[in-house]
């Protein structure tokens, strides 16, 4: 059978060979034709994606052993390759050149189905990802970049262990069901669904209609001028300061070299940038590494003066943390350890969705739910006692060592990247009192003694002195709150290395909003005595020499807001570069991502803020945060005509 098409085609040739271009032909095997104008490539159980406009090379066979060149004007790419020879085999060299779109391909009911994602750019040249693969007995194919067919190997190997080059655009897999998809370029096309099936496979090609606002997420993305750079192109920032945390000193007149996503090295004064590197010139602006809070909420709508989470789905909650990790990101806190949620596991979907390029939003690490005693602090409380919650919302309850342990392996099961116990009661939570212990020590210690077993650490909510001190003596990696704490509690969180993660704004906020939006006393109550108690147990540890890392709560504030606590920590006994400290290198310490994000240094993710004048003056500044970069993409910049980066995955920390 032979079929020839004059325009952008996705072809399905049996279960073999898919070829895309200006001009098609396909011999062999049933084939399917679907007119998309856009380029997609599907091998059997094999999804790869492009972009393109101008033409494809493919040659390939038919189960006949068959072969055909192909190639079509606008920019094509090479002559076509003769197939190989042999039931199954087949041969091809494939690269999409010129202006490029986007498309989603799912394939379902097949459990074998593989999903990659690449995208070519639109210089006529492919960028990273956009192989072409094949599969099977004697199969052979060429990559994009001139490699041999070990390249397809190596793409179908990492595909079938989810492991995927940092360069790719998104690779999910999900039981029977995977999808490739290829943001930041321009759909030119109406929505239109076509599907056909082959056999048990149904493959749906999903278009957009491109007319979403332009962002700097979406649309934007097709603008390279000073977005991320594409492989082997270096992109220099230019300020006139940089703030070295990690020496804790101000540079002057430095420039910052990113490639990729990652620092490649910072240029001593009157060093001129490589040629051909883009420059990003911020004059009169000071250049901090990305900005870390240790403690937020980015799950759900903001504290009120309701009971938290019941009148609201999972789906709602996930779709207000999108907004408010947007709100987050573009503040300038371009990482966050965010210690819980009230519906299980809502979190971690908020993490992987930007991880994968799906949302904007910060690195995170997760604590996916509260470890807590039933009608504890971590609980949802002040509901009548016959009403019954879902178990979503009551997942972290336990009322003994035993079901500790068995909650903790749940939760890291569930993908939560470390564990939130509540040591103590809550300010925020009804008919529970701050300052009383209730897990444990021995429950404490069994919760420590499981995430250590799975690799990882606990964060232990605790305002009391008692709850601070069995939380410390159980080995916890950090206590948050810490409202009344003394200095016998200072002592021993400075002996251990423990970190405390205080959040000494939001006491103001609730005092005055809760008033106005009509909070319950008790809250009120609550907050009123732990606030200024907080603050001086804040500068207790300070003195004492206890690790502080950046934590707000944020959550019980408007998102974004996060850096409004840098100056209360100055006012509280800290330097104005202990404060920033506590908001980089610090905090990462603390997530033990220290060789990975906060500071500017070579090999870390080039995640950065720029402010004008100095932060060192006026902390004030980082409120207001005029640039934002994150894995080497331009996310925020308010300069006049400035061009953003488009959309995509960053490498999971």
């Amino acid at each position: 059978m032979v079929v020839v098409v004059a325009r952008p085609t996705v072809v399905v040739v049996g279960s073999r060979v898919v070829v895309v271009g200006a001009t098609v032909v396909v011999v062999g095997g049933d084939v399917v034709v679907v007119v998309v104008r856009s380029t997609v490539v599907v091998v059997g159980s094999m999804v790869l994606t492009g972009a393109g406009g101008g033409s494809v090379v493919v040659g390939a066979t038919g189960a006949g052993g068959r072969s055909v060149g192909g190639g079509g004007g606008g920019g094509g790419v090479g002559p076509g390759v003769p197939g190989g020879a042999g039931t199954g085999a087949a041969s091809a060299t494939g690269a999409a050149a010129g202006g490029g779109s986007c498309a989603e391909v799912v394939v379902e009911d097949d459990p074998a189905v593989l999903a990659l994602d690449g995208a070519t750019d639109g210089g006529g040249s492919v960028a990273a990802g956009g192989p072409v693969a094949s599969e099977g007995t004697g199969a052979a194919a060429e990559g994009v970049r001139g490699g041999s067919g070990t390249k397809a190997a190596e793409a179908a190997s990492a595909a079938r262990t989810a492991k995927v080059s940092p360069n790719a655009t998104s690779m999910r897999r999900r039981g029977s069901r995977c999808s490739a998809r290829c943001r930041g370029f321009r759909v030119g096309m109406r929505r239109r669904v076509c599907r056909r099936r082959l056999g048990r496979r149904i493959l749906r090609i999903v278009r957009s209609n491109g007319k979403s606002p332009a962002s700097s997420w979406c649309e934007e993305g097709k603008r390279r001028e000073a977005g991320m750079a594409r492989d082997g192109e270096l992109v220099a920032l230019r300020a006139d300061r940089m703030v070295d945390v990690e020496a804790g000193t101000v540079l002057e007149d430095r420039t910052l070299l990113v490639r990729g996503e990652r620092v490649e090295a910072v240029l001593d004064p009157g060093r001129p940038p490589p040629e051909g590197a883009r420059v990003i010139d911020l004059p009169g602006h000071t250049l901090l590494p990305g900005l870390i809070d240790c403690h937020t909420h980015l799950v759900g709508e903001l504290q009120g003066a309701g009971v938290p989470a019941i009148d609201r789905s999972a789906a709602q909650e996930a779709l207000s943390g999108v907004a408010n990790a947007r709100a987050t990101v573009l503040a300038g806190f371009t990482t966050v350890r965010d210690v819980g949620t009230f519906r299980a596991f809502v979190d971690v979907a908020l993490r992987d969705a930007i991880r994968d390029g799906t949302v904007a939003g910060p690195r995170m690490a997760v604590a996916g739910a509260y470890v807590t005693v039933p009608g504890g602090g971590g609980a949802v409380t002040g509901l009548a006692s016959d009403i019954e919650l879902p178990r979503d919302l009551r997942f972290g309850e336990v009322s003994s060592p035993a079901e500790v342990r068995q909650r903790v392996r749940a939760i890291l099961h569930g993908g939560a990247d470390f564990i939130k116990v509540i040591a103590t009661g809550a300010v925020l939570a009804l008919g529970t009192r701050p300052g009383a212990p209730e897990l444990s020590p021995e429950e404490l210690a069994a919760a420590v003694e499981e995430a250590a077993a799975h690799g990882t650490v606990v964060a232990a909510h605790a305002h009391g002195r008692q709850g601070i001190l069995n939380a410390a003596r159980a080995g916890v990696r950090s206590v948050e709150h810490g409202s009344l704490l003394d200095a016998e509690a200072a002592d021993l969180l400075a002996e251990r290395g423990v970190y405390l993660v205080a959040d000494i704004y939001n006491g103001d906020f609730i005092a005055s909003e809760g008033a106005t939006q009509g909070w319950p006393a008790e809250t009120l109550a609550k907050n009123q005595a732990t606030t200024q108690a907080q603050r001086d147990g804040f500068a207790l540890a300070v003195k004492a020499g206890v690790k502080i890392a950046y934590g707000t709560d944020s959550g019980v504030y408007p998102h974004g807001w996060n850096a409004r606590q840098l100056p209360y920590m100055v006012r509280h006994g800290m330097t104005p570069m202990a404060a920033i400290r506590s908001a980089t290198v610090v905090a990462a310490e603390l997530l033990g991502w220290q060789d990975r994000v906060g500071s500017l240094a070579p090999g870390r993710y080039a995640d950065a803020v720029a402010v004008p004048g100095d932060p060192l003056e006026d902390l004030g500044l980082l409120a207001d945060v005029p640039f934002v970069l994150q894995g080497g993409r331009v996310l925020k910049w308010e300069g006049p005509g400035a061009p953003l980066s488009g959309g995509a995955p960053y490498w999971p920390a």
